[in-house]
């Protein structure tokens, strides 16, 4: 298959992607069992396979991933370090609407009183992330401060406070950056978000 050429819209059908008899798969690892992985079993192994074709496929040398989807961002990070691909992955900071609410396909979906309950998520993280910045760096009171707000929220599936690269629940009191990521449900809609605790540098 010729390499498409920056201006080519690259749309590949079904077939062409996963063709007859497909068997093999990308295996994440460890990395894919915290945060979404723990509720999305084998999701994030189709999520590598399916973004190690692309990459293949297309050979790109940047590619970027919205922060928005934290996980997301560190499984396809760790997948390029570990199979040597010649690609840089570059990390763009959450897109945001005016009411603070993560841009999403999914917020069109939600109605007015859904959406003023959405926006606990990212009151809640943003309220964590104030506390941090005024010097608190215990994990468990930047949690609590964030899950005041999302009382809103109809069900919240998980906020956790990972290291940035590991996904593992970070050290207490916080000596590296970190990531405060949650998921809730607002109704049936399940949304994201994050944001980056990230130590002042010396």
């Amino acid at each position: 298959m010729p390499r498409p050429r920056c201006c080519d819209l690259f749309a590949p059908d079904a077939q062409e992607v996963y063709p007859s008899h497909f068997e093999t798969f990308v295996e994440p690892g460890d990395l894919a069992k915290p945060l979404c992985g723990d509720f999305r079993p084998g999701h994030f192994r189709d999520v590598a396979t399916v973004v190690c074709k692309l990459f293949n496929m297309v050979q790109p040398d940047v590619v970027f991933f919205g922060q928005t989807d934290f996980k997301q961002c560190a499984v396809v990070r760790r997948m390029v370090i570990d199979l040597n691909l010649p690609i840089e992955i570059v990390t763009v900071p959450t897109v945001r609407e005016q009411d603070g609410l993560a841009m999403s396909s999914r917020n069109r979906y939600l109605s007015e009183d859904e959406r003023q309950r959405a926006l606990a998520i990212s009151r809640g993280l943003s309220a964590a992330l104030d506390e941090f910045r005024s010097g608190e760096r215990h994990v468990e009171k930047l949690i609590a401060v964030a899950k005041k707000h999302l009382e809103a929220v109809d069900r919240l599936q998980y906020l956790e406070l990972v290291d940035g690269d590991t996904l593992r629940t970070a050290d207490s009191p916080l000596r590296s950056a970190a990531a405060l990521c949650a998921a809730a449900y607002v109704d049936s809609m399940r949304l994201v978000d994050n944001v980056i605790l990230a130590l002042p540098t010396r």
